[in-house]
């Protein structure tokens, strides 16, 4: 039996709101914080709210240079620059 091994970090993905409450913008951000409500905190600002999305892997977070108590945006690629 395999013994479930914790998360190093979460991606998070906060949404900002405009004066009717409507989403007007959406960020991902890879945070380096074990703890998931933590996490949360960690990568939203005032007015903002988040949702964990998955769990990341310590070797996740180094790929992306996120060292601990840290959070960084997640950024796509246009499929142009891919």
């Amino acid at each position: 039996m395999s013994k479930a091994v914790s998360p190093a970090g979460w991606l998070v993905r906060v949404a900002s709101f405009d004066a009717e409450d409507t989403p007007t913008i959406q960020r991902h951000f890879y945070v380096a914080e074990r703890d998931k409500a933590r996490a949360v905190e960690l990568a939203t600002d005032l007015g903002e709210t988040g949702e964990a999305l998955k769990p990341l892997t310590q070797s996740d977070l180094e790929e992306h240079c996120v060292g601990p108590g840290q959070k960084k945006e997640y950024e796509l690629l246009h499929p142009s620059h891919a």
